[in-house]
């Protein structure tokens, strides 16, 4: 992969407007898409929910969201005005927008959860990178995506589209926070998705990406990464300085403060990358400073 050549420009630029998401969507035949009323500056328009539907209505419920009467009566009148057979719940990673209603959904509808995680006080069926689900006549296939969180799933439906979680927005780009999250196998999820062929994406926040520009969107994730990391390792010298420092002088005044303490975290995670890879040292409490003959590849920050 030439990464010179990625999209350094964002795609999507006609998109379904912030805040107008309809609460649900039936996106193709196999997949229904119920957003949670959980919106905020990290969850976008809100978590959302989906059901893969079989060709005999056996059904798996993606990411039961948060834990509100609200949703789960929402996600209930749909399965139930559809007439769907709920047969399990299978979840993209373990934080909370997306799994606190997952004891709840289990219980009212007695399946079995699948992830590659755990939760507390709860039995998991694990899943590995290409297993695959039965639903009715197709398979659900689970794709090892780990970045974001260490135990992070897409899962590929049965018509070709790729749910893809945490791992790729339909607005924006994903955090990667230390220690969870790991920059260096997110890089590498990246470039395996995007050498999938294309597909229409279906992420955990905000609208679904077509395939006329999800390749795009996925090579523009990959340049804004390299761009990151080259602007967090040449902010630093041979004066120290700390990873705060280091936020406001990338962006400024453009991040506001809601977000300020996620593009801390996103840096602390390049900052681990670039120790990792001895293009920065820690010196001091806190400050790091550039050793003298790093230069940037991005291939260095990719794992195997």
């Amino acid at each position: 992969m030439n990464f010179e050549d990625l999209p350094v420009v964002d795609p999507r630029v006609a998109q379904v407007p912030f805040g107008s998401m309809e609460t649900v969507t039936e996106i193709g035949p196999n997949a229904i898409r119920i957003v949670a009323p959980n919106a905020s500056p990290m969850t976008l328009d809100g978590t959302n929910t989906y059901l893969l539907v079989g060709d005999k209505l056996s059904t798996f419920i993606v990411d039961p969201g948060p834990s509100t009467l609200e949703h789960l009566l929402e996600v209930k009148g749909v399965i139930e005005k559809k007439g769907l057979d709920p047969r399990g719940i299978l979840l993209t990673h373990g934080h909370f927008d997306h799994s606190e209603a997952t004891k709840a959904f289990g219980l009212e509808f007695e399946v079995p959860v699948y992830g590659n995680g755990h939760l507390d006080d709860l039995e998991m069926i694990h899943l590995s990178d290409n297993d695959s689900i039965e639903l009715d006549s197709s398979k659900v296939i689970a794709l090892g995506t780990p970045g974001h969180t260490g135990d992070h799933l897409c899962f590929l439906l049965p018509d070709g589209e790729l749910l893809t979680g945490d791992h790729i927005l339909g607005r924006g780009t994903s955090v990667v926070a230390a220690p969870d999250g790991d920059l260096e196998s997110y890089i590498g999820s990246l470039i395996k998705v995007y050498d999938l062929d294309r597909r229409h994406l279906l992420p955990g926040h905000g609208p679904d990406l077509t395939s006329e520009i999800s390749k795009e969107v996925v090579g523009y994730y990959l340049s804004h990464r390299m761009l990151r990391l080259k602007q967090v390792l040449f902010s630093f010298d041979e004066n120290p300085k700390d990873v705060k420092d280091v936020v406001r002088g990338i962006y400024g005044d453009s991040v506001p403060e809601s977000l300020f303490f996620a593009a801390e975290l996103s840096t602390r995670a390049s900052v681990v990358a670039l120790l990792e890879g001895g293009h920065l040292r820690a010196v001091g409490s806190g400050g790091y400073i550039r050793n003298e003959a790093s230069d940037f590849d991005m291939t260095l920050f990719l794992k195997g």
